[in-house]
């Protein structure tokens, strides 16, 4: 399939590290893509700028789309910041936290977010905790405890940062993942519900290891809203394998919302465009904040479509 052009796929080359089947993408392919019918909601249970980059002064009251690195002074970890277009610092942007896929880098999210929006979000791409190759390029996300403590320190640590400089709406901060990475962002939020407005896979199953329901009470009080995405033509995609990741989460009480396109791969132009309205409408439109239990309804059963 062919890929967008003004992508950057050379700063990756070709990566011999596969993804859960992914295919090892900086940026998403061009419209080959179509939506399945989307299953409905499912109610269920500090900066070191490199040579040629701008600094965050550089923007100035018109704002920048393009990404630049940061280095935490604390964590000395590099993430990499998207401005909306015509950035407002008197408005209060959805943030979205993006994390790679496995075998790539924070600077993914420059390639994701002007398929998503190019002024509707501030973004930042937080790097993998381990390296994935020697020159130090590529990163992934294991999910040991220890590096799924690592990775919460730095999520944390960057929305912080983000809200220090930026002007983020404290209820709308998205964590989302690609692949591994979705995967992992499923884990966070499950683990500090209260710390999200929504959460986004594409195309990472549910966690299947550690404990992953810790806080039960606070998860299904929360009724976090989630944004599942899976190319149903990869090697991958497993239906048996959504509709058990869709059991498990009955206990949660989730909102969660599953959809499903003709694609080999879920880093298209189609799946993060829905990214945009899906959020627009369950977490910024959406009573994102609501607790208690959900409305009673009838019980359905599971779709394939």
């Amino acid at each position: 399939m062919r890929r967008l052009d003004g992508f950057d796929h050379d700063s990756f080359g070709d990566s011999d590290s596969h993804d859960s089947g992914h295919h090892g993408k900086s940026g998403p392919h061009d419209g080959h893509a179509s939506r399945q019918e989307s299953a409905p909601a499912v109610s269920l249970g500090d900066f070191d700028s490199p040579a040629g980059s701008s600094s965050p002064d550089d923007f100035g009251d018109a704002g920048w789309s393009l990404g630049f690195e940061s280095h935490s002074p604390a964590l000395d970890s590099p993430r990499s910041f998207f401005l909306p277009l015509h950035y407002e610092a008197s408005y209060q942007y959805p943030l979205i936290v993006w994390l790679h896929c496995d075998g790539f880098n924070e600077h993914q999210v420059e390639q994701v977010m002007p398929h998503i929006s190019l002024r509707n979000y501030l973004a930042v791409g937080v790097r993998g905790v381990r390296a994935a190759d020697a020159m130090g390029h590529r990163f992934e996300w294991p999910q040991s405890a220890g590096s799924v403590q690592a990775t919460w320190r730095q999520v944390s640590s960057v929305i912080e940062e983000t809200k220090s400089r930026f002007s983020v709406h404290p209820d709308r901060v998205i964590l989302a993942g690609y692949g591994r990475g979705g995967t992992m962002a499923l884990r966070l939020a499950m683990r500090q519900p209260e710390a999200f407005g929504g959460v986004i896979s594409l195309g990472g199953r549910l966690p299947s290891r550690g404990r992953l329901f810790s806080d039960l009470e606070t998860l299904r009080k929360r009724r976090l809203p989630m944004l599942w995405q899976w190319a149903v033509q990869g090697d991958h995609f497993e239906s048996q394998g959504l509709a058990e990741d869709l059991r498990k989460m009955m206990v949660t009480n989730s909102k969660i919302e599953v959809r499903q396109y003709h694609d080999h791969d879920e880093m298209n132009t189609v799946t993060l465009a829905d990214i945009n309205t899906w959020v627009m409408r369950s977490v910024v439109n959406g009573s994102v904040c609501q607790t208690g239990e959900p409305n009673p309804s009838l019980p359905s059963s599971f779709s394939a479509n």
